[in-house]
């Protein structure tokens, strides 16, 4: 008889276990209700057991059947009368059902269980913020602070309450207390506090309280991440100026230098506060004893004037000419640095394009060059300096740079290094030979050798090698990521749509569009445009003369040839009616009446154009963003 029952207890048990599965099971699926009902019968067959009581309070709350769980509360005191936890499940339900002040009282009779017990107002404000009454949770850590004699306690957890009740002033109190107890690193701080910094009412609020803790620590180094924190929330509110004068008193507290004001000067500069940027720059310049910090605060100064000659008059060339004086004095003040290599390197950028002072440039490059730096190991003087070479029409020269960058990162020791392809001069002409590569593949090549194999491909279909180039193209398209990897791609679409047939005449027009494009690089637009003119009449139904319809607009563009440009666009939009092209001319046709012949009317009808008969074109957000702006932002 004795193992009949145990066997009837087992059977009873393991029935009482698939039943709770299916109950996990309906309540994972979204059946609720089901789970509710079978998660109370379980209840009601075992009163006492914890684990089925959390079930049904869970589902009930979610099925929002507050009457039925206050009544189940109730019955569940008689067992467990001395359970802080049902008062503050009670207080939960009460809020719910909006009886406010029963919610309290019950909430009031958990808390008296407390004492001094900070896990105890824990849970208790845990379940006031899981019934959403925050105003109630912030008071429990209040008494629970001044129980325990702690104004800081529960700081973390009161940030949190106080950002839910859009109490901004006081979210910030708290953020401030955990910054000065070292409990929460700053960065973290200003990601939670970015969640209202960006609303007018919450950023007012923050400033002002970290005002207030600034000047309360005005002097204390310890706690200088308040003073960090203040000047976040002063650039956070483009308050450059008085970010400024907070970087400032971070600089002297910290006797850094000048690099405080630097950091300021570098963000001013990124967000376009140009003024403030440039005055943080000079008061570095003035007032630093570090040489290479001075160096770097001339080189900032210099970046922001070419900043502002590029964003309020970029077809200036006697500004472009100021702004390269001005690198050339931060490389000649503070030779064999940093900051006067790369000064260097901008000025003869800057005077390769757009003053086209080759000369110039190519003096300035072969200085860097000369001693090894930073810079001349960067590949990227000798980058400029091809395309000084190419400019020039000395493309032998040009290519033997491109060549250095394409070995100067590779792995010494190696036959064939990772992924070069040599190239060889012949009679004047390069050839190109793809070489097994030895030692692997050509993964994580950098940019700066990926723009070397763009331009080394440059060069030979200008010579026209065309098959040569494809080679050099096929690498460079390998990795989407890379810089010029579009650039690649479309040049290899040239090539394969006209000597696809192995067509004499397509090849001769494509030889002249490359020769074209080469006399645009010396800047000979009038002979490039010659040659463009030819294809279009020669060589009117080949694939490329839509193509030189456009590059000789643009050639007539930067001659400021204005009429001439819209009339090449435009015989493209009326020749070529199947053109994949003609979002690309219409776009440029908005674009000369919106920046050069300043005319809004026809540009917005040129964009809304664009947009209702090339809805697919990739231009078409541009072209909305620039309605926008000429409508005065409506």
């Amino acid at each position: 008889m004795l193992s009949a029952l145990c066997a009837q207890s087992l059977c009873a048990q393991q029935n009482e276990n698939d039943q709770y599965k299916i109950g996990l099971a309906f309540e994972q699926n979204g059946k609720v209700e089901d789970a509710a009902r079978i998660y109370y019968e379980l209840y009601k067959s075992d009163p006492t057991s914890e684990m089925y009581f959390n079930d049904v309070q869970r589902s009930f709350m979610e099925l929002k059947r507050y009457g039925a769980l206050d009544t189940l509360i109730m019955l569940r005191m008689r067992i467990r009368p001395n359970s802080f936890s049902l008062y503050a499940l009670l207080g939960a339900v009460k809020y719910h059902e909006g009886n406010e002040p029963a919610a309290q009282a019950a909430w009031d009779s958990a808390l008296s269980y407390a004492g001094t017990s900070s896990p105890i107002y824990r849970q208790v404000a845990t379940t006031m913020i899981q019934a959403q009454a925050f105003k109630e949770a912030a008071a429990c850590y209040q008494r629970a602070r001044a129980v325990l004699h702690d104004e800081n306690a529960f700081d973390n957890d009161l940030s949190y309450i106080y950002t839910m009740l859009l109490d901004y002033h006081n979210a910030t109190l708290e953020y401030i207390r955990q910054i000065r107890r070292h409990e929460m690193p700053l960065s973290i701080v200003e990601s939670r506090m970015g969640e209202f910094t960006t609303y007018a009412e919450g950023i007012t609020q923050a400033l002002d309280a970290a005002r207030h803790a600034a000047d309360e620590d005005a002097d204390n180094a310890g706690n200088i991440e308040i003073h960090y924190l203040y000047a976040w929330l002063l650039m956070e509110n483009k308050s450059y100026t008085g970010a400024f004068e907070e970087y400032k008193k971070i600089d002297k507290m910290r006797n850094a230098n000048g690099r405080d004001m630097m950091s300021f000067a570098g963000q001013a500069l990124e967000d376009g506060a140009f003024d403030e940027s440039l005055k943080a720059y000079h008061a570095v310049d003035e007032a630093s004893t570090d040489d290479m910090v001075r160096a770097w605060a001339e080189f900032g100064a210099a970046h922001v004037d070419e900043e502002l000659w590029l964003r309020e008059n970029p077809d200036s060339i006697a500004l472009a000419t100021v702004v390269a004086a001005e690198y050339d004095a931060v490389a000649k003040r503070h030779p064999r640095t940093l900051w006067a290599d790369s000064a260097a390197l901008r000025s003869a950028t800057i005077l390769f394009d757009p003053v086209f002072d080759c000369p110039g440039a190519e003096q300035r490059v072969k200085s860097l060059l000369a001693i090894p730096n930073q810079i001349s190991r960067s590949g990227a003087a000798n980058i400029l300096l091809g395309k000084i070479y190419t400019a020039e029409n000395k493309l032998d020269s040009a290519a033997l740079e491109y060549g250095l960058v394409l070995n100067m990162t590779t792995s010494a020791g190696s036959q064939n290094p990772q992924g070069v392809i040599p190239f060889r001069m012949n009679g004047g002409g390069m050839q190109i030979t793809r070489v097994p590569n030895e030692g692997g593949g050509d993964e994580g090549v950098s940019d700066v050798r990926q723009e070397a194999r763009y331009l080394l491909a440059e060069l030979l279909y200008f010579g026209g090698n065309f098959d040569s180039a494809k080679v050099l193209l096929e690498e460079c398209t390998a990795h989407v990521n890379a810089e010029y990897a579009n650039d690649a791609i479309e040049l290899t679409e040239i090539i394969n749509e006209n000597t696809a047939h192995n067509d004499a005449q397509s090849r001769d027009m494509l030889k002249q569009f490359a020769q074209a494009e080469l006399c645009k690089r010396r800047h000979d637009f009038e002979q490039a445009i010659a040659l463009l003119q030819n294809i279009s009449f020669a060589g009117a139904s080949l694939p490329i003369a839509e193509r030189a319809l456009i590059v000789e607009g643009d050639d007539f563009t930067h001659m400021r040839q204005f009429t001439q440009s819209l009339g090449a666009y435009r015989k493209l939009l009326d020749a070529f009616p199947e053109s994949i092209l003609r979002d690309r001319a219409q776009m440029r046709i908005a674009v000369l009446y919106d920046t050069r012949l300043r005319n809004p009317a026809e540009a917005i009808q040129a964009y809304e154009k664009l947009l209702a008969d090339y809805p697919g074109s990739i231009y078409v957000d541009e072209a909305r963003k620039r309605i926008v702006a000429l409508r005065g932002g409506s």
